[in-house]
């Protein structure tokens, strides 16, 4: 069976908190970043900022973050 998720589901996964996360939906996400432009935009918007609170934060693992195999 071919599963596959939608970009809404992409978003929860996203800006839920780190990303990946141990899901099982993960290579989910990963194969749907492959194919959609606007999802992967927002998985490498959220690189850079995570990388600057990550100065300030202590509690930095809990922020939703992009951390998969897309190359910058």
């Amino acid at each position: 069976m071919n599963k596959s998720i939608d970009c809404d589901q992409v978003f929860d996964a996203l800006t839920r908190g780190p990303f990946p996360a141990g899901a099982s939906t993960d290579e989910l996400v990963e194969r749907h970043l492959a194919a959609c432009h606007e999802c992967r935009q927002l998985a490498e918007a959220l690189r850079p900022a995570v990388d600057l609170f990550h100065e300030t934060l202590c509690d930095r693992d809990r922020l939703p973050g992009y951390r998969g195999r897309l190359e910058p």
